[in-house]
């Protein structure tokens, strides 16, 4: 005998609410509402030259159910707002390119161009993707693209860093280490580069509202995603890389990422944070200045009470505070203070 089992909504308003709110218990990881996320930013022309006037385009996708409302995309300059257009309705699923209505006049040089979505209270897609997007842009000189992706706090995060190819040739290219201390020439937290990188990540951990220490993991994260590879592999000798050159090139091993992250963090002008260069054996990590209720693995200079926790820049997943297991315990070499 065949059983039919019937369901009937009975509602005093629509019947596709009620089918809707259905839907939103049963699927809890299918937002209800709205969710824009900013895919990419598109930039015409990509390598302008001096008083040139560039279009920005911007790809927005709608990952959720609900058709969209109007809401403003913002592109902001350092702190200042300078261009504002409206993103009109976009249906769930679907992705929309909008050019924004001011055409830009910028700067020779390196700039960060910071775009995010104003979507108000009726939308909870902050926590589920990004309605924020960062990229640089190179005014006047020839530039070299890197791409970037990589997680932390649930979202997937992405960056296209446009550099000055200018300040790659004008590196010394005989780089002897007769000491420790010599790595220290390769930190470099006022670099340009560096600095366009400090603003886009810092927009990024503002957006969020993070704290010190997710705003350390955040930069941590972005670090620990980049590949590793020996210089004996890459370039058959010792050879530490400027922190632009690991940016290009997309890989490095421990001294590298250890001299990207420590300039990325001590940035006085975006995150500030005293650092070292911790080296163990024959590996090199960071050690981040933090209190004593951080956790973790931590060391100390002798002449000070500042508190290092270990950062490990060459694996994912290591937090602050963790140590490889291949050098726990071992005998530290020197820890060099970043000034």
């Amino acid at each position: 005998m065949a059983i039919i089992i019937c369901l009937v909504l009975c509602s005093s308003g629509c019947i596709m609410d009620d089918i809707e709110s259905m839907i939103n218990i049963l699927d809890q990881n299918h937002p209800g509402s709205f969710d824009l996320e900013i895919l990419g930013i598109t930039l015409a022309p990509e390598n302008p030259g001096a008083g040139e006037m560039v279009e920005v385009s911007v790809t927005i996708a709608n990952r959720g159910r609900k058709r969209s409302k109007d809401v403003p995309l913002c592109l902001t300059i350092g702190n200042q707002e300078v261009s504002r257009s409206t993103v009109p309705p976009i249906n769930g699923g679907n992705q929309l390119v909008i050019a924004l209505e001011n055409r830009l006049a910028l700067p020779s040089g390196i700039t960060t161009l910071k775009l995010d979505i104003g979507t108000g209270e009726d939308s909870d897609d902050a926590k589920r993707h990004n309605d924020i997007l960062a990229t640089t842009i190179v005014v006047g000189e020839p530039s070299n693209t890197s791409q970037f992706s990589w997680s932390y706090g649930g979202l997937e995060w992405y960056l296209t860093l446009r550099s000055p190819a200018g300040d790659i040739r004008v590196l010394d290219q005989e780089r002897p280490i007769y000491s420790y201390d010599d790595y220290l020439e390769f930190i470099k937290p006022g670099d340009r580069t560096v600095s366009a990188l400090a603003d886009a990540l810092s927009f990024y951990t503002d957006h969020m509202e993070y704290q010190s220490y997710d705003e350390v993991s955040f930069i941590l994260a972005f670090v620990q995603e980049l590949p590793y590879t020996s210089d004996l592999e890459y370039m058959g000798r010792n050879f530490p890389r400027y922190p632009i050159e690991t940016l290009i090139d997309g890989t490095g091993d421990c001294e590298d990422s250890s001299a990207l992250f420590a300039s990325v963090v001590s940035n006085s002008e975006f995150f500030n944070y005293g650092a070292a260069l911790i080296i163990i054996d024959d590996h090199m990590g960071v050690g981040v200045s933090g209190n004593e209720g951080v956790g973790g693995v931590y060391f100390q200079v002798q002449t000070s009470s500042r508190r290092y926790y270990y950062c490990e820049t060459t694996g994912r997943g290591y937090a602050i505070g963790d140590m490889p297991e291949d050098y726990q315990g071992a005998e530290i070499q020197e820890l060099i203070e970043i000034h």
